[in-house]
């Protein structure tokens, strides 16, 4: 269990993959529990049978049948069990990007970037409140389908999630936008924007910065503060999402896509691909093809 937490905490198990970002546990405590750790995915999970202490941001969390604790994404907490007493616990953990197209959709933009952006750490779920049962219930179809992998599964449960996403949204003033920080919100959008266009040609900083009138130090700030990255960082995962597009629904060469991407020099092409995805571009087109 340790051996999957590094010294700054991050748990390194993968939760879910690429191509579904969500992954569902059903935990089992006897005294025992789960170290401190934080990882990018939110968080949903509830009792259904015992009584677990959780530990968010240093609060100390019961849970006992019928309820349960949404966390949000890179939060530091833990789980024990209550000593001599079997628990369940069934829980949900799905990266923020299950919920929108892209970091680059409305959706991302508006709800889900803030949100992780936010003070919010948790909430304690509980099914004496309505829309807190609503939740529950979510929760539990999302379980019942994950293991049913009945046809259509992968599309219901991101409704279901996008639904407890929206609840706990809708139910608390977890997205508080000061003025500043709306024009930042506002300019990182019309920057990324931007991005999305002109992907394919040459970009510098200088161009991104030049397309909301601000200097480059500007840019590199905003861009820090809402999204947590640099804007070329940016400019390479657009261009590589681009890329695994059309490696896997045309014939164009390695090439060829390449230079669609803004990448004239193919073997630089390979290497930031790699450098990303951990596979060539050839390889990931034929793992494609064999699944």
């Amino acid at each position: 269990m340790l051996d999957q937490i590094d010294s700054s905490k991050k748990e390194l198990a993968l939760h879910g993959n690429s191509d579904f970002p969500l992954a569902v546990y059903i935990d089992k405590y006897e005294g025992n529990g789960y170290p401190l750790h934080w990882h990018n995915e939110f968080e949903f999970a509830y009792v259904t049978e015992g009584e677990i202490c959780a530990t968010v941001d240093e609060k100390e969390i019961v849970l006992t049948e019928g309820q349960g604790i949404f966390i949000n994404s890179k939060m530091l907490h833990s789980y024990c069990g209550k000593k001599n007493v079997y628990s369940e616990m069934p829980n949900i953990l799905f990266s923020p990007m299950f919920l929108a197209d892209s970091e680059y959709s409305a959706i991302y933009q508006k709800y889900v970037m803030p949100f992780t952006q936010s003070s919010f750490s948790y909430i304690k779920i509980d099914s004496k409140t309505e829309w807190q049962k609503q939740i529950l219930f979510f929760a539990a179809q999302i379980i019942s389908l994950f293991y049913s992998k009945k046809y259509g599964y992968e599309m219901k449960i991101r409704n279901l999630a996008c639904e407890i996403f929206y609840e706990i949204c809708a139910n608390n003033s977890v997205l508080p936008v000061k003025q500043s920080d709306q024009r930042d919100y506002e300019r990182c959008r019309k920057m990324i924007a931007f991005i999305s266009d002109h992907f394919h040609e040459k970009i510098l900083i200088k161009d991104i910065a030049s397309s909301v009138n601000v200097s480059n130090r500007e840019c590199l700030r905003c861009f820090k503060k809402i999204v947590d990255t640099s804007p070329m960082k940016i400019v390479e995962e657009y261009r590589i999402n681009k890329a695994k597009y059309f490696l896997c629904n045309t014939d164009l060469s390695i090439s060829e896509i390449g230079a669609l991407c803004g990448y004239q020099d193919q073997s630089y092409f390979t290497k930031i691909f790699s450098s990303i995805e951990l596979v060539s571009p050839g390889k990931f087109r034929s793992k494609y093809q064999a699944d």
